[in-house]
């Protein structure tokens, strides 16, 4: 028995004070079995002092099951909100240290790099709908680099559903100084958004109101499969993304408040039906009613409708778009809908009735050799299409005049910065996933690649490429929060968005 296969055992078997000692020695504390780490595992038996060991110890919150499920997902689908607590405060320290890491990876790469220059990235959408295709907006982003100091610029902010959200955006990196920073920029709204180093703390307050909202909201998940074969011009084929939804949290006792109200709703459908088919039944009256009772139909479309609107206001408002707008009124009506909407959203749930203990022996369960979910039965819908994808690589030919060196642009640099940026805008993390993935020798000069679940393609293309770059220093600088622009969200936050 190998030292990983130990820390399952001891996980199954509920045993913390072992898996303690365990731990001390093991060289893969987040390895997979029967498709879970043993943290996912301690989850789903809802072991709670194996999940404060595995926590101490150092146990991965980012690192998902085989199901693609990450750990707090799991917690949230079990529904104790002890267990949900310290898995979230682990995953926002773990957070807190991967964005710290990317922000020095760009500050190091940035010491490394003495050639300065800048570029165009044209972005063209176009969608396999005929009207939404005449539609899709186009956009240029410009990249200057000049020194330890980076800076983008673009109008188009991002997608909510298929409506284009225009800003006048900068992203810059300025790594002069003691005190490097990479912030987004919102000329139009005047907000400041601090995204390197940023303080990752949080009241007891926001925390539990955070684990409400998860409790009271289905699980969503993002899942990608990406494979590669190399022509004259690269084809990425057998692209898939995957969508998954879980709701089985939502079925459990105690009930969300909105759980509640469809089953009063459905109720009084049901008697309602009950009492069309008794009246049916009967033989009909020669007098007819001139004004009925209104149907209670009526009201179920309404809430429906409400909860459809009230969704965007609660994106919106926790995403803090209303909230940094100049010129909003307290008093606004819709600011009052979206807080309202967002209130109820994260009415406090209490920890759920557990599901069913698992009834597999300990030993019938290592015995087996394929993957199993142990926590609470899925409710599970899944969404997923199939693309293509397309690279044009310019690589060296032999001839020295047109080597690698003639493109100036380090993707080392400019990737982590986009990533950084783009964890809560779509074509962006589209862009960043897709790069990631299998990247041929040479630089993408073209790429064509698809946008999440949306009905959307995006064709890239570098141009206008220099090996300088005509700024002054200053054109890097960050506005002062204070005095004309003020802090903020322009893009919703990193953690909110992994």
């Amino acid at each position: 028995m190998t030292q990983e296969d130990l820390l399952h055992r001891l996980v199954y078997k509920n045993d913390p004070t072992e898996l303690e000692k365990a731990l001390g020695s093991a060289k893969d504390v987040n390895s997979l079995h029967r498709g879970q780490t043993p943290l996912t595992l301690a989850i789903t038996l809802g072991y709670k002092d194996c999940v404060k060991t595995l926590l101490d110890f150092g146990c991965s919150t980012l690192i998902p099951n085989e199901f693609g499920w990450m750990p707090f997902q799991e917690a949230t689908s079990y529904g104790n909100r002890e267990i949900m607590k310290m898995v979230y405060l682990a995953k926002r320290k773990e957070y807190s240290k991967w964005v710290d890491e990317k922000g020095k990876k760009i500050l190091n790469e940035l010491s490394l790099d003495l050639q300065d220059f800048s570029a165009e990235m044209q972005w063209s959408f176009t969608s396999f709908i005929p009207f939404v295709s005449s539609l899709c907006p186009s956009d240029t982003y410009t990249i200057t680099k000049k020194g330890s100091c980076v800076r983008i610029d673009t109008t188009l902010v991002g997608f909510e559903r298929l409506n284009w959200i225009r800003g006048n955006i900068s992203i810059i990196f300025n790594g002069d100084g003691p005190d490097p920073k990479l912030v987004i920029v919102d000329h139009d709204t005047k907000t400041v958004q601090q995204v390197w180093p940023r303080d990752f703390s949080l009241t007891d307050e926001a925390i539990e109101e955070d684990i409400s909202v998860a409790l009271n909201t289905p699980i969503y998940n993002r899942n990608e499969n990406i494979e590669g074969y190399p022509t004259s011009v690269w084809n990425i084929d057998s692209f898939t993304v995957s969508f998954p939804t879980r709701t089985e949290h939502l079925s459990a006792n105690p009930l969300p408040q909105f759980k509640i109200i469809e089953n009063k709703i459905a109720a009084k459908k049901a008697a309602r039906e009950q009492k069309a088919k008794e009246a049916a039944s009967k033989p009909k009256s020669r007098f007819v009613i001139a004004n009925p009772d209104k149907s209670d139909s009526d009201s179920e479309d309404e809430y429906l409708k409400k909860e459809r609107e009230e969704e965007e206001k609660i994106r919106n408002y926790k995403a803090g778009y209303r909230n940094i707008q100049d010129g909003v009124d307290e008093d606004d009506e819709e600011l009052k809908a979206a807080k309202r909407a967002f209130s109820e959203l994260a009415a406090f749930r209490g920890t759920l009735d557990p599901p069913t203990p698992c009834q597999i022996a300990l030993e019938d369960y290592f015995a087996r050799s394929d993957s199993i979910h142990l926590g609470r039965p899925f409710e599970l819908d899944v969404k997923e299409r199939n693309f293509s994808g397309k690279l044009w690589i310019y690589k060296p030919i032999g001839d020295p005049n047109t080597d690698l060196e003639t493109i100036p642009i380090n993707f080392s640099i400019l990737s982590p910065i986009l990533e950084l940026v783009g964890l809560g805008n779509e074509h962006l993390r589209s862009f960043t996933n897709f790069i990631d993935q299998s990247m041929p020798d040479g630089f993408p000069i073209q790429i064509e690649l698809p946008i999440g679940m949306l009905p959307l393609s995006a064709n890239i293309r570098f141009q206008n490429i220099k090996k300088s770059c005509d700024h002054e220093k200053d054109w890097f600088d960050i506005p002062v929060v204070g005095g004309a622009y003020r802090a903020g969200e322009v893009v919703r936050a990193v953690e909110d968005a992994l």
